[in-house]
């Protein structure tokens, strides 16, 4: 197990990711990452996949052991993105508010 991935083993540990402009097909990005519905059929993104949650617009927030799926996506679609490191005390992540949220005061742009 790389250090990286020991760092993240632990459950409080999130990653809030937002971006500003995605350069290359927008709609190929936003479908992979939230999935979408299509001749009555329902398609699963990658949020759902990563027991992640959208914050809001364009900002989203997953488990830090995902974050290299994550970040993945973002450089295939060509989409500049900065992160944040979190922790929350609570373990019940679907209730997650975001004044329950403790940030480590730095924020990284991820290079691509």
């Amino acid at each position: 197990m790389s250090d990286e991935k020991a760092e993240y083993n632990n459950e409080n540990t999130y990653i809030i990711f937002f971006w500003d402009s995605i350069k290359k097909n927008r709609g190929a990005f936003l479908n992979k990452l939230y999935g979408f519905k299509s001749k009555g059929k329902k398609y699963d993104g990658l949020l759902k996949e990563m027991n992640g949650r959208r914050l809001g617009k364009s900002c989203v927030i997953i488990p830090a052991q995902h974050k290299e799926k994550f970040i993945e996506l973002a450089r295939k679609h060509d989409v500049s993105t900065k992160m944040m490191e979190v922790t929350r005390e609570e373990k019940n992540f679907q209730d997650i508010r975001l004044d329950e949220i403790r940030t480590d005061a730095f924020m990284k742009e991820v290079k691509l």
